[in-house]
């Protein structure tokens, strides 16, 4: 695919003052202006994600906490949408500046509000009516079964591990496969959600009042909404400190009226921390910040395990 005409994609959307912000693999992100307001032009050359980015925003209410999208379109040959800014800088860049406990805990209870409103904007009948779920283009009646979709990330995540030396002493394999069995045990969900699948620091978007927004919904999928608090707590936070992991978790299920299952919380966690070390063994880049993030997703699962 060629590297995108700036000045093309301007005349097309009408975007004006457009700059590169990322290129990442499949896809770049512009940022411009359109009727003297800032917005985002998105290029992608898969498919799916862009489906389901299109499909969520706009059945997603208007509010200031979500984007709007305002246009998307095939152009030349890439998968395009135009994306309303939501203002503020990424909660990534913001926590760690942070060292007051009390405001840290009220940004952070802050986020779990944020998390519960986006799973409260999509009930089971609306949810129903996308077609980014349905496989093939096929239309389906019934929601897609949560166990089996986990249980299919999980063995496809550990099926990419590789395996050293020092994973056998620290017996992970062993780790792992006790996390197996476990999600083959996890019950469907009474209700299910629509998630975001990529809940962390960098997609959280935090103003100078310290009201957040939420923005890149290219992962979403229907299932557990207690997967995605479990995604923030692993990525975002220090899961280990008690304080900030349940100010964050009790913040989400008292706003979303969840029931609190703490068991069930930890297996997730764990399940991330696979995903991570799979990450890492199919991204084999030989950097110390790679070697670091699965060191820490290592050490996360073996504590998670021990602790069951």
């Amino acid at each position: 695919m060629n590297i995108p005409d700036i000045q093309l994609i301007g005349d097309f959307f009408k975007v004006s003052n457009l700059e590169l912000v990322i290129q990442r693999r499949g896809g770049y992100v512009y940022k411009g202006v359109f009727n003297h307001k800032v917005v985002y032009i998105k290029l992608s050359t898969e498919l799916a994600p862009f489906k389901r980015e299109v499909e969520v925003l706009q059945a997603i209410p208007e509010a200031a906490s979500f984007p709007q999208l305002i246009a998307h379109s095939e152009w030349q040959g890439w998968h395009a949408r135009v994306i309303s800014e939501v203002p503020g800088v990424p909660l990534s860049h913001v926590l760690p500046t942070i060292q007051n406990d009390a405001e840290r805990i009220c940004l952070i209870e802050t986020c779990g509000r944020l998390l519960a409103s986006f799973h409260q904007a999509f009930r089971e009948p609306e949810i129903s009516k996308l077609h980014f779920w349905h496989k093939d283009d096929q239309a389906q009646s019934k929601l897609p079964q949560w166990q089996s979709y986990i249980q299919l990330l999980v063995n496809k995540w550990v099926g990419r591990i590789r395996f050293t030396e020092p994973d056998t002493q620290l017996n992970l394999e062993h780790a792992v496969k006790t996390i197996v069995a476990l999600s083959a045990q996890i019950p469907e969900p009474k209700t299910k959600s629509i998630l975001h699948c990529d809940f962390v620091g960098r997609n959280i978007i935090v103003d100078s009042q310290s009201l957040v927004g939420l923005i890149d919904f290219e992962e979403v999928q229907i299932g557990d909404p207690a997967y995605d608090a479990a995604k923030f707590v692993w990525a975002t936070l220090d899961w280990q400190n008690q304080q900030e992991t349940s100010a964050f978790y009790k913040a989400w299920a008292r706003a979303y009226d969840a029931p609190q299952d703490w068991h069930l919380f930890h297996i997730y966690i764990a399940i991330q921390s696979i995903a991570a070390i799979a990450w890492c063994d199919k991204n084999t880049l030989d950097t110390s910040e790679n070697a670091d993030f699965r060191t820490n997703a290592v050490k996360t699962l073996m504590t998670v395990v021990e602790s069951f």
